[in-house]
């Protein structure tokens, strides 16, 4: 028995149990992390909401509005969003003796402790396997009598890996050290959370990413770890990007080669076939777009390759906020951007992934959903003033210098 059911550990921070060591220390030092790139800023390129709320209130059923730390909503249109960002030091640590049980986060039961680092932010009290307690105290929720044997091993697991954009944006963006750790360790296996349902996009991912099939473990159950890699994202969701993202996002891209797929020059990444945080007039919005030259696309439709590709050769891109704009990470020859978003769903998310470019971004901004027919609307559904967004898109199309 590893770790009975019930036992209880705490929740610590790579940062309070590991060493600062040289890059090269790495093989010799447990418990060490090194220092890949520095902290620093990136310039972020121009953002302009064009509708901004005139409202700010908190939502029934607890949807805050809007709460992004980064925005300023009491500045002029163009200087909502900011024109910098800063980004943290980039690093790789080592752990030894340790465990991994899939969508949960990496532990020791001999010293009942657990790694908090990747967690979800707005959630941390959701790990797979484990029961919040209270005080960064987790329980067991099942019997731990077997894991698998890993001599070393690069983490990249999540409690949400098998989400598209939370894939892009927690999981791959980690594999900036992935080469540095298999030029320091050798023989380095990948470890990918098991899924019961279709994610080939994450190991077609990989693959673009320079890894092997045959080096990707997926966590079924429990994995032990002589030696456990990991690192922090190049890019936090909603909180920064770096240079270091930007250049991971091209190499990837890059790593698909030529996908062969119909040249578009503007695209519609449509949401119509997603049930949450459901557009409900978007129908007329995939209209409005057609007039005005946009090919609409559902990615749900395509696979990976379809998608980069989509997206790399397109010079306008359009739609709204969500998991299918993270594609904006495998841009090459865009122009703008233009972001569909719900009152209560203002981040910067998908602009992150413009970072360092001159690229301009525009958002406008739809409201909560009314009851339809006498039926109330989804909390989470929202809708668009078709009219005006025709005029704003008139007008965005104008501004960036391009006719249809």
């Amino acid at each position: 028995m590893l770790l009975a059911k019930g036992a209880c550990l705490r929740a610590r921070s790579l940062l309070s149990i590991t060493t600062v060591a040289k890059a090269e220390q790495l093989t010799e030092l447990p418990f060490s992390r090194a220092v890949l790139a520095p902290a620093g800023h990136i310039e972020m390129p121009p953002c302009r909401v064009l509708n901004p709320p005139n409202v700010i209130h908190d939502f029934p059923g607890g949807w805050g509005y809007p709460k992004d730390p980064f925005l300023k909503w009491h500045e002029a249109t163009g200087s909502i969003f900011p024109s910098r960002i800063v980004y943290p030091d980039l690093w790789v640590a080592r752990l030894d003796d340790a465990y991994y049980l899939p969508y949960a986060a990496p532990f020791f039961p001999h010293t009942n402790l657990l790694i908090n680092d990747f967690l979800v932010p707005w959630s941390p009290d959701v790990v797979a396997w484990f029961r919040y307690e209270a005080h960064d105290v987790y329980s067991l929720s099942t019997d731990v009598t077997e894991a698998y044997a890993v001599d070393t091993a690069f983490y990249l697991g999540h409690p949400i890996s098998g989400h598209f954009g939370h894939f892009i944006g927690d999981c791959l963006s980690r594999m900036h050290a992935w080469r540095i750790c298999q030029e320091l360790f050798g023989e380095v296996k990948l470890i990918l959370d098991h899924t019961a349902y279709d994610t080939a996009f994450r190991e077609k991912l990989l693959v673009a990413a320079g890894i092997r099939d045959e080096d990707i473990i997926f966590a079924q159950g429990g994995i032990h770890c002589r030696r456990l890699l990991l690192a922090n994202p190049a890019l936090g969701v909603s909180k920064y990007a770096s240079p270091t993202s930007a250049t991971l996002w091209n190499e990837i891209r890059d790593g698909f080669g030529n996908h062969q797929v119909g040249h578009r020059d503007r695209i519609y990444m449509s949401r119509s076939r997603q049930p949450a945080r459901k557009l409900t007039n978007e129908t007329e919005i995939e209209d409005l777009f057609r007039s005005f030259g946009f090919s609409i696309l559902y990615p749900e439709t395509l696979s990976i390759e379809e998608q980069v590709a989509s997206v790399s050769m397109a010079e306008l891109i359009a739609g709204p906020s969500g998991s299918a704009m993270f594609n904006l990470a495998f841009h090459k020859r865009l122009k703008s951007v233009f972001m569909i978003v719900p009152e209560t769903f203002i981040q910067i998310s998908e602009w992150l992934f413009l970072a360092g470019t001159s690229c301009p971004m525009y958002y406008h901004v739809g409201s909560l959903s009314t009851a339809v027919d006498g039926i109330s609307a989804r909390r989470d559904s929202w809708e668009v003033n078709v009219q005006r967004l025709a005029s704003d898109v008139a007008m965005w199309l104008s501004q960036i210098g391009t006719t249809q």
